[in-house]
């Protein structure tokens, strides 16, 4: 039998793989290998929007060229453009954002305004995955919950002729001679 540290070492030991690990999925990050240098990095683009946003535009101009600079700003410093991070610098909610994507409480002009920014970030996202630069199960999400994408299949089921009282005749017949439970 091991001595008592060995045992409570064993007893507190965290589970990384198999059934209940927390390390299951290649695409896990293990805090432990946390980047200071990166969150600082990400918090900072995040603060800039944050205090750029609230010089908010108002006009459908504004929101345009608002647009334009969020976007070079992307470019200019080589970073990922993000919903989130879009949304800050218009100084806007989310849910404003994307009624007004929806075409709610704005003009058809700023719809559109919107519209193209969201398109223009699902092109990013699609060219960085089709890249292999971005994790697949991300752009999954991504496109199926800001760019309106689905994964799904319309089933139209058309009747052939219709049933006519003969018919319904032999089928209840039918059904008479089948054996009752």
């Amino acid at each position: 039998m091991g001595n008592k540290a060995e045992i409570v070492q064993a007893d507190t030991a965290i589970k990384k793989r198999g059934r209940g690990g927390k390390f299951n999925f290649p695409n896990a990050i293990d805090p432990a290998t946390e980047d200071s240098d990166t969150i600082r990095a990400v918090l900072s683009e995040t603060l800039q929007w944050y205090d750029r946003g609230q010089d908010r535009p108002t006009t459908d101009e504004g929101i345009y060229q608002r647009s334009r600079e969020y976007l070079q700003s992307c470019i200019d410093k080589g970073i990922r453009p993000t919903v989130e991070n879009y949304c800050l610098s218009l100084g806007y909610a989310r849910t404003t954002v994307t009624e007004w994507k929806n075409g709610n409480n704005c003009s058809a002009a700023r719809m559109n305004i919107i519209k193209n920014a969201f398109d223009a970030f699902a092109a990013f996202d699609a060219g960085m995955a089709v890249s292999g630069k971005l994790n697949p199960i991300l752009y999954f999400f991504r496109a199926k919950n800001y760019y309106a994408m689905r994964d799904e299949q319309a089933l139209v089921i058309e009747p052939r002729a219709g049933v006519t009282d003969e018919n319904a005749a032999d089928i209840a017949e039918k059904y008479a001679e089948l054996p009752g439970d």
